[in-house]
């Protein structure tokens, strides 16, 4: 078999606007929030006083962040092409 021609490389799309700075993007204060309250923590600020209290801090330290970064994400590629 042989291959006549070339095949194009594919095209990315043609970028629509400027980037917004980092410090306007929700991953930045999602970021920020989450870990002063890690700090707050670590310093004693905050201080759980029992078990359940640890449980229900930790959870929500994995789960706030994660599902606040997927619907930005969403959000964010909602009106984007492809």
């Amino acid at each position: 078999m042989t291959v006549t021609g070339t095949v194009a490389p594919p095209t990315l799309p043609a970028p629509t606007g400027a980037a917004e700075p980092g410090f306007l993007t929700t991953e930045f204060w999602v970021a920020l929030a989450t870990q002063l309250i890690g700090l707050l923590t670590v310093t004693g600020v905050i201080h759980p006083s029992t078990e359940t209290v640890n449980g229900i801090m930790g959870l929500l330290a994995l789960i706030v962040p994660t599902i606040a970064y997927a619907l930005s994400r969403g959000i964010r590629k909602s009106g984007t092409p492809g």
